[in-house]
């Protein structure tokens, strides 16, 4: 998940110590190998059928469902994958990806939430809006 934030100490006119902490998006995505199941309850499939990821490794190798916090109750989105289906170079740009969302933060781009893996899936926990 990243480190608690980037600390700078600088000094006050009088000379005391201030102490400065950098706070990024991406020390929001959790990052988890806990069954994705014990979370969320997986609903209805989104898109079905041809639909634009923002990298091809999404559309090819996964699928997008809504799903439901088991204790909250709040919607989210959640891309599936399906680790036997990736090879090294699509792993590769996968995490990149990953990374990627972590620190995007602009009202345009869903927001990543939370990441889960298992023996046989990834999933990306982002944010679900219907218009």
């Amino acid at each position: 998940m990243g480190s608690c934030g980037i600390s700078k100490r600088s000094k006050k006119p009088d000379g005391s110590l201030v102490r400065k902490i950098t706070i990024t998006p991406s020390q929001f995505v959790s990052e988890s190998h806990s069954r994705f199941s014990q979370f969320y309850k997986i609903g209805n499939r989104l898109g079905g059928g041809t639909f634009l990821p923002i990298s091809p490794i999404i559309g090819a190798f996964g699928e997008v469902y809504v799903c439901y916090h088991r204790q909250a109750g709040f919607a989210r989105a959640v891309k599936v994958l399906s680790k036997t289906a990736l090879g090294e170079a699509e792993l590769e740009r996968l995490h990149r990806e990953i990374d990627i969302l972590k620190i995007m933060d602009h009202p345009n781009i869903v927001r990543l939430f939370e990441t889960y893996s298992d023996s046989k899936h990834y999933y990306l926990v982002t944010e679900y809006g219907v218009r």
